[in-house]
């Protein structure tokens, strides 16, 4: 028997034949002809249009499958995700989420601000997450760990003062944008990304380091951001860490008057505060 080669067999074009998968089983297809054969070169009669649904789903699952393998590098890297925020903070945000800074100011809701304004005038930028372009006061950033330069300083200004959240990393499949960043978005050296493909690229040396930072450059590197677009929603939230047992009674308390189960701790351990 002549072996298949995999061409048109009609008399009008030898156009060489696109394969697809229907059932389990091998099929080839003539677009110009509307011929298909199976795979020993026989003529089959096959529903109309199915070679072109036949390849939407082909394309569909190679996405799919590329999405798993870039998401594994970040899965391989990313442990957990940390917002730091003041305790006046905690009712709103167990309220509404954690909110950017926009909407926050938009929306008039009464907060505690421990930023320093020459720093967030130098985040006042755009940044490209997975779904387009956005300043980042649009966005909720978080960090890779807690123990960085940004939650060190705030932590020495205001001791006993804050709670850090840790958020799931998870978040990327809720109904968010997201994006991130090699160092602090503050400076003009630090690049931001989109692409979760490239996520191991980031110096993960220096962002899970138990040593303290030694010069800017690991300052820089041990910020490294995770951006969300348009918020955080409390299902989101692993745990709420404190350093002080009167500030875990108070946030008990207001997760008890919204029905919300979220475990509060005291960091005895200083694994995610600084001993100030």
């Amino acid at each position: 028997m002549e072996k298949f080669k995999k061409r048109c067999k009609c008399n009008v074009c030898i156009d060489s034949l696109s394969s697809f998968n229907y059932k389990g089983g091998d099929y080839f297809y003539c677009q110009r002809c509307n011929l298909y054969y199976d795979s020993s070169g026989v003529n089959v009669i096959l529903p109309e249009g199915l070679y072109v649904e036949a390849k939407k789903i082909e394309s569909a699952t190679k996405k799919r499958m590329q999405e798993k393998i870039l998401r594994c590098k970040y899965y391989e890297n990313v442990t957990q995700l940390y917002y730091m925020t003041h305790k006046n903070n905690m009712e709103s945000i167990l309220n509404l989420g954690i909110l950017s800074k926009n909407k926050v100011e938009s929306e008039k809701i009464i907060y505690t601000d421990c930023s320093m304004k020459e720093v967030q005038d130098k985040r006042e930028k755009l940044i490209h997450l997975n779904d387009g372009a956005y300043n980042i006061h649009e966005t909720v950033p978080l960090y890779f760990t807690p123990k960085n330069p940004t939650y060190y300083k705030m932590q020495c200004n205001l001791p006993s003062e804050f709670c850090i959240i840790i958020v799931s990393k998870e978040i990327i499949h809720a109904d968010v944008a997201f994006g991130f960043s090699d160092g602090n978005l503050g400076s003009s050296y630090s690049k931001d990304y989109s692409d979760l493909s490239v996520i191991d690229k980031l110096n993960w040396d220096i962002i899970n380091s138990n040593e303290k930072w030694s010069d800017d450059y690991q300052k820089r590197k041990r910020c490294a951001e995770f951006l969300i677009y348009p918020k955080i929603l409390p299902n989101y939230f692993v745990k709420i860490l404190v350093d002080d047992c009167e500030l875990k009674e108070s946030v008990k308390q207001i997760l008890i008057e919204l029905n919300l189960n979220i475990p509060v701790e005291i960091d005895n351990n200083n694994k995610y505060f600084y001993k100030i």
